[in-house]
This record gives structure tokens, sequence and C-alpha cells, in this order.
């Protein structure tokens, strides 16, 4: 069940992706240099990706995404402390502290999850 909605991995690279995007809403003053940063990687990568030398690179990337359980685990309570604690306005911390605890229902349940039975 790899490819299942309700798979392990699945709800892994879910929460891992909400993780990114909660980090990405915390760093949105810096959102520029990482758009310029994330270009200049990617121009820098694709030819390499999508030549047969490339083949090494993603399997090393499909071995370490998504992160492991216990990984992911440190980084939403790790980032959730750290939007908790920093001295920014609440309005500035609520988003990301939602996604963190999205993630975390995320680990839990999978991403499969329902609010309602029928």
């Amino acid at each position: 069940m790899v490819g299942s909605v309700r798979s392990p991995l699945a709800a892994r690279r879910c929460a891992a992706l909400l993780v990114i995007l909660a980090a990405v809403l915390w760093w949105h003053r810096w959102a520029p240099l990482l758009i310029v940063v994330a270009f200049v990687a990617w121009v820098i990568l694709h030819t390499r990706l999508e030549s047969a030398r490339g083949e090494g690179l993603r399997r090393a990337w499909r071995r370490v995404w998504p992160p492991a359980t216990l990984a992911l685990v440190v980084l939403i309570a790790g980032g959730t402390a750290v939007y908790y604690v920093s001295s920014h306005a609440i309005e500035t911390k609520i988003m990301p502290i939602a996604l963190n605890v999205l993630a975390v229902f995320t680990v839990i349940f999978g991403n499969g999850w329902r609010v309602s039975r029928r």
C-alpha cells in the first residue's frame, strides 16, 4: 500500500510539507532570498538530475525524503517551541503553530483520517 492515501509514507510526506510551509510562513521576510537561492540551486542541479549521472543523487534523495517519523516529530516539536517563545505578535505565530499541530495529527492519524463517519 505504498501508493495508498492512508500509508505511513504518504502521511510523513504530508506532515513534512506542512512543517516546511509553517517555516516558510515564519520566514516570509526572507522569501525573495529563498526564491533566488532555490532558483540558483535548480539551475545548478537540474541538468545533473536529468542525466544518467543523477541516478545516485535521486536514490539518495529517496532515502532521506520523507524524513523518519522520529526526526519529523523532533522538527515539529522544536519548531512549535520556537514559534511559541518568540517575541512576535500572536497574529504572526498562530498559523505556523496551527500548521505544526496539523502535521502532528497527520503523523498520528495519517492523511486519510475523517472528521465524521456516515
